[in-house]
């Protein structure tokens, strides 16, 4: 069994630093109330004692409310974004510093006290009330004035002016004060040190940079009706929030794009073939939450990935189950890119951002592929389950000749089968499941049908399926080509199958969001095993087998959901890769 390594900083080390953060900021602002209290000590004498233990909690508030934002972001977006928010941070207290002695040295008087050593501090204004009868140099008047706050302040007419600026410098630099201490105390982001794996044939590597850049759209509901998208690219450093509300034409659903073939579950699809229902929603889809500032954030994040990989739109649901169910794999840039889930450059992938980070496992091969076909009595047949297993065989027999990749077909699948199989013989790397699936209203879950050891159909739950595979690290992989294997709640996003699996630790899931034809789950598996045994990153896998079948005219091709919990798409390392195709 492999250690699971942490995203973040180790636990330890990650309590240590936040229980500084409050006293070091409070510490900052301390000493700033006291320099300040004393600079200005004829006129704040009486005010420092509040003065300096209010800038103290502030300070200290300021820099813990700063550390658990920061710390609580994760993958590239948290140093990224932490390193461009420290020197702004930085470049504000270096303003608010400014102008504090740029206001001292220009209203700031200090009068020598009369028969002792020392001074004291007042201010001044630049124009002069008439109001007091004193000498004209300030010194003197404040002097004449008894050393009086409260006689001296009448003096001048725009003295209010000079007390209202030196307020607002001084929070703005506690404020820049209290950010800097918060962002210096998250720690950075460190790879993960490599372990070995067991028999020598897999071993995990340090976490590499991803080739793409993340582009991360985090959605969560204001209101009734109203929602709040917040995107971020921690690799190319733009931000921005949106708020949009759903048009009825998506909030009604309704978006059918089934073809004309046999369904997994053996009725027939009736849709339009030619995509158009598809590019409507995707479009009107993107026009409503790619707007204004995300928009730009979006386009300037393309601009950066010029001549790169290009960017992976990462989708973040989980605090809206209920939105799940749109067409997030049809977003259409009418005005860009089109589909953009067609397009090499911006993959769509949904992210669901966990504890515990994971890193890429080196493969030697063979890269291990376990089928599991489930077609039991009591069901309807699938009309290609032998078919999809026999063109599997066909697509990839010179990959298995030349050893590099070994597909398995499970003897029976039953979950007691499963599981033997997984605890005994060769580390499995990727889980293909062919069979029926729904979801349960009643449970509240996801299912896929099994078989028991009559043959009979055996409905089992997704959290049921997740013990089985959770404790096997080397399964990095699960592809569902069952109806529904995506489909979950509108009030608990990890229901659906394919979302607890990732929950319990499988690194990417597979699945179709609504009711699939036969002939498009095996041209799927076919195209993608071809894509993945080549090396590619999932998520490009994916994107080649959406452009194999939108190109046959398959309407389907945003069926399957790439449900990720890996901070990127490689999921393997696959030892000369490059060598064969």
């Amino acid at each position: 069994m492999f250690p699971t390594n942490k995203s973040a900083a180790p636990e330890p080390v990650c309590r240590l630093r936040r229980g500084w953060t409050f006293p070091l900021g409070a510490g900052l602002g301390w000493t700033l109330g006291q320099v300040v209290g004393t600079l200005l000590d004829g006129e704040l004498q009486a005010l420092r004692i509040f003065l300096i233990p209010v800038s103290a909690l502030a300070g200290g508030l300021t820099a813990f409310g700063v550390w658990v934002h920061f710390a609580g972001l994760s993958d590239m977006a948290r140093d990224a974004i932490r390193r461009t928010r420290l020197r702004f941070a930085v470049a504000a207290l270096v303003v608010g510093m400014v102008l504090l002695i740029g206001l001292y040295l220009r209203f700031v008087e200090r009068v020598p006290l009369a028969g002792r050593a020392g001074s004291v501090a007042f201010l001044v204004g630049a124009t002069r009330s008439g109001l007091c009868e004193c000498a004209a140099d300030n010194a003197g008047c404040i002097r004449e004035m008894g050393l009086d706050p409260s006689r001296i302040r009448p003096c001048w007419s725009d003295r209010w002016l000079v007390e209202m600026a030196l307020v607002l410098a001084y929070l703005w630099t506690l404020g820049s004060l209290g950010s800097v201490a918060g962002l210096l105390m998250i720690a950075a982001r460190r790879p993960a040190p490599p372990s070995l794996a067991p028999q020598g044939l897999l071993a995990r590597l340090p976490e590499a940079p991803p080739g793409y850049l993340d582009f991360d759209v985090w959605i969560d509901q204001k209101s009734e009706g109203v929602y709040r998208a917040k995107a971020w690219s921690g690799g190319a450093g733009f931000e921005a929030t949106e708020l949009f509300s759903l048009p009825a034409v998506l909030a009604e659903g309704g978006l059918c794009l089934s073809g004309g073939g046999a369904l997994r579950g053996g009725s027939r699809g009736a849709g339009s073939a030619d995509g158009t229902g598809a590019q409507q929603a995707g479009e009107e889809l993107f026009r409503t939450v790619f707007q204004g500032e995300l928009l730009k954030a979006f386009q300037g994040c393309l601009a950066r990935a010029h001549g790169g990989p290009g960017v992976r739109l990462r989708l973040r649901l989980n605090d809206v189950p209920h939105l799940a169910g749109l067409p997030w794999e049809y977003l259409y840039d009418a005005e860009g890119r089109g589909f953009l889930a067609l397009s090499g450059r911006t993959p769509v992938v949904r992210y669901l951002e966990l504890s515990q980070g994971l890193s890429t496992l080196r493969v030697e091969p063979p890269l291990r592929v376990l089928a599991v076909i489930s077609t039991p009595r009591g069901y309807r047949a699938l009309a290609e389950a032998d078919e999809e297993w026999r063109r599997l065989g066909e697509a990839l027999a010179p990959l298995c000749a030349a050893g590099r990749i070994e597909v398995e077909r499970l003897a029976r699948a039953t979950p007691a089968a499963l599981e033997a199989r997984l605890r005994t013989g060769e580390p499995v790397h990727v889980l293909h499941f062919v069979g029926h699936g729904g979801f349960s209203e009643l449970r509240d879950e996801g299912v896929l049908v099994f078989e028991d050891e009559e043959g009979n159909g055996l409905p089992l739950g997704g959290p049921s399926l997740a013990y089985l595979l959770q404790d096997h690290p080397s399964l990095r992989l699960a592809l569902l080509n069952a109806c529904h294997g995506a489909r979950t709640s509108s009030e608990n996003t990890f229901a659906g199958t394919a979302q607890v699996l990732v929950q319990r630790g499988v690194p990417a899931v597979i699945a179709m969001q609504a009711e699939v034809m036969d002939e498009t789950a095996c041209r799927f598996a076919e195209k993608f095993y071809r894509s993945l045994a080549a090396g590619l990153p999932v998520d490009a896998c994916v994107g080649e087998v959406r452009r194999a079948l939108a190109a046959e005219g398959n309407p389907e091709w945003g069926t399957p959901v790439l449900y990720l919990r890996a901070t990127d798409g490689c999921l393997f390392a696959v030892e000369n890769a490059e060598a064969w195709d």
